[in-house]
């Protein structure tokens, strides 16, 4: 693989691409549609693995999500991890468990799947648009998500954000709460436009 050749980090071939750019001594590396991934920031700038070996990556071993997005968000000022958080929300709402989740809204019943290792959980009766599930790397779903692709598409960013960059695992105060949903519904209603 030559530098900043552009490969998409999906399937069991990630980890080995991963590998091969930082055996090559690649700091970075381009995914489709030209959106760079600076491997520092993953903490993999330097790593060693043998050559088309994977990386001991935990969870990058076997990716959830394929990181891809549209080259608008790429150019819209979003940070590495927030253009991350928006390729997992796009294959998160354009996948068939999320089709399934508005089958069980339009039933009105409760339904749980998984989505690329997140647990989604839909209930009927959740007076909210969604909430965090911390502990089960996942978040709830309530029916006003499915009042419009808008909505449904600003909630997923919203509680991906949370799950991603929130601080609260040690406590919450009002103060950390009310800064971590307010920044959460900004980076929702800026990304929602790079969703289908």
């Amino acid at each position: 693989m030559e530098r900043g050749a552009e490969i998409e980090l999906t399937g069991e071939t990630g980890p080995t691409l991963l590998s091969q750019a930082t055996a090559r001594g690649q700091t970075g590396i381009v995914i489709g549609n030209g959106v760079k991934v600076d491997l520092s920031t993953l903490g993999l700038a330097g790593a060693e693995a043998p050559l088309g070996q994977p990386l001991g990556l935990g969870s990058l071993e076997t990716p959830r999500f394929s990181p891809i997005v549209d080259a608008g968000a790429a150019e819209s000022g979003f940070s590495q991890a927030e253009l991350g958080v928006i390729g997992e929300a796009k294959s998160i709402v354009t996948s068939p468990q999320m089709a399934d989740l508005a089958a069980a809204h339009s039933a009105g019943e409760s339904m749980t799947v998984n989505i690329g290792g997140r647990l989604v959980q839909y209930e009927p009766g959740l007076p909210a648009s969604g909430m965090t599930m911390f502990g089960e790397n996942g978040f709830l779903m309530g029916p006003e998500a499915f009042s419009s692709s808008l909505e449904q598409n600003q909630t997923v960013l919203h509680e991906l954000y949370r799950l991603n960059f929130s601080n609260s695992a040690g406590g919450v105060s009002a103060d950390l709460a009310a800064q971590e949903t307010k920044a959460a519904a900004d980076f929702a209603a800026r990304a929602a436009k790079h969703l289908p």
